[in-house]
């Protein structure tokens, strides 16, 4: 039978890595700085490879399985647009959450607005690749002297 976790994988697992390790910073008394150079890490792979594919699969792309690319499409457009919204939820608290920390002088401010900002680009990212799976495709005919 067929798993829908296949059209959707890539984006949920970055999105679950980038949650558990966001809560290992959370979480833990002092972290170390390898949280926040794999969140970057993850973000940096995130807004490269998220994209490529959502590009991929508005020029006729279709990840295996029995699913028709009116459903496959439907289901990449939710799971952009569902990833973004948590995204954009998860960053902006922690942003509010840092900027409160500041005021009542209290420690951890910069874990609180990196996780803000990392988590508010993977939103963006996510609404960026549901822009691309909305534009027309590009046609591999068009070049600069056909004009």
């Amino acid at each position: 039978m067929y798993s829908t976790m296949g059209a959707t994988g890539t984006l949920r697992t970055a999105v679950y890595i980038s949650l558990a390790v966001m809560l290992l910073a959370f979480f833990a008394w002092a972290p170390p700085m390898w949280t926040y150079t794999l969140m970057a890490v993850l973000l940096v792979l995130f807004a490269l490879w998220e994209p490529n594919r959502a590009g991929r699969l508005r020029d006729g792309w279709m990840p295996t399985g029995s699913m028709s690319r009116k459903e496959v499409l439907a289901r990449f457009r939710q799971s952009y647009t569902s990833t973004g919204w948590a995204c954009v939820a998860v960053g902006v608290g922690n942003l509010v959450f840092g900027i409160a920390k500041f005021l009542d002088g209290e420690t951890g401010v910069a874990r609180s607005l990196f996780i803000g900002v990392f988590f508010a680009a993977l939103g963006v990212v996510a609404f960026e690749c549901r822009r691309i799976l909305d534009s027309p495709p590009s046609s591999p005919a068009t070049s600069a002297g056909s004009e």
